[in-house]
């Protein structure tokens, strides 16, 4: 029997076992690889991924899961995550970590800088400020040994 057979289907192709591809062939675009898949794909249990994911295309994540940590939530990142445009967050920030802001913008209001905050700003222990410290309101300050 001949290992290099076509196979073409015009209709429905229904497998009631596990349907193994031994094809190794790499894919680099939606147009080859070892599976190509013209139309939309929907799977209704679990998706293994042993390579890397890319697209062109959104990817919209329609899970609701509330996070309280960061290993619950509707996407759950073991590693790093590199974004090259804007980032727009819809709900709270929670870090244990550090939050590190590289810009180095300069102030010269409060519409300005290297981090802009429309509301208020709650600090629970020490501030360092190297430059200098301008407000256009009251400054209150309590609990000082010298100003």
């Amino acid at each position: 029997m001949p290992s290099d057979l076509d196979l073409t289907i015009s209709g429905t192709f229904t497998a009631s076992g596990a349907v193994n591809f031994t094809n190794t062939l790499s894919s680099s675009a939606s147009s080859n690889g070892a599976l190509i898949v013209a139309g939309g794909v929907g799977v209704g249990g679990s998706l293994n991924i042993g390579g890397s994911i890319a697209s062109t295309g959104s990817v919209n994540i329609k899970n609701t899961t509330i996070t309280n940590d960061a290993s619950t939530g509707s996407l759950v990142v073991s590693g790093g995550v590199g974004i090259g445009g804007s980032l727009n967050i819809g709900g709270t920030i929670n870090t244990s970590g550090v939050v590190r802001i590289k810009a180095n913008d300069n102030t010269f209001n409060s519409g300005d800088g290297a981090l802009i905050v429309t509301g208020g700003v709650g600090i629970g222990a020490d501030l360092n400020i190297r430059g200098s410290v301008a407000s256009t309101g009251a400054v209150n300050i309590s609990n000082t040994t010298s100003v």
